[in-house]
């Protein structure tokens, strides 16, 4: 069985419509033979042939994103991977390997858990630093929600207003599909 990575990744790219350069997006599996450099191989050899082929108005590339980098052909090795470029299950065999004492399941954000994993590794003494406020904003935010657990059942949302002249709100209109412009106006 043939070996190599599928790159799955995403962004958007300038195209001439007209007269008029638009915006559009992108997204699209690459294979490619190594993980040492995947952006840079995507982006400087895979992404312009691409994206010309499949639009005849593409004029540049504007951005670009990995999503995810697995290993076809072979189990995963954490080690092959950039770490910035790993899934959050990646990162937790990563961790694993390297005993890196972070847990992945606190990290909402990829992207701040890729930094920590990176603190961690890279700069292990500045991340105890690092971790314990990272936990102090995670405490907060766990103690701000379960104060105010009860407005989430209590509360109201999808109120009829009416808005009248000066911006004041009158008697209550049951919802409409206007626009702002048609009850303002």
């Amino acid at each position: 069985m043939e070996e190599y990575y599928e790159v799955k990744c995403h962004g958007e790219y300038f195209a001439q419509s007209g007269k008029e350069r638009v915006i559009r997006g992108y997204k699209a599996t690459f294979k490619i033979p190594n993980a040492d450099s995947p952006l840079g191989v995507i982006k400087g050899k895979l992404l312009t042939p691409f994206l010309s082929k499949k639009d005849p108005g593409f004029t540049a590339v504007y951005t670009h994103h990995i999503d995810e980098i697995k290993p076809v052909g072979r189990a995963f090795d954490p080690d092959e991977i950039p770490y910035r470029f790993q899934t959050k299950e990646q990162l937790r065999i990563y961790c694993r390997r390297h005993r890196l004492t972070i847990n992945v399941d606190e990290y909402g954000s990829l992207g701040l858990l890729r930094d920590h994993v990176r603190l961690a590794k890279e700069e292990p003494e500045n991340f105890p630093a690092v971790y314990a406020k990272f936990a102090k904003k995670m405490k907060e935010e766990k103690d701000l929600y379960a104060l105010n657990e009860d407005v989430f059942e209590t509360g109201e949302a999808g109120i009829p207003l009416s808005i009248i002249d000066g911006g004041d709100v009158g008697e209550p209109q049951i919802p409409t599909d206007k626009g702002i412009e048609d009850v303002l106006g």
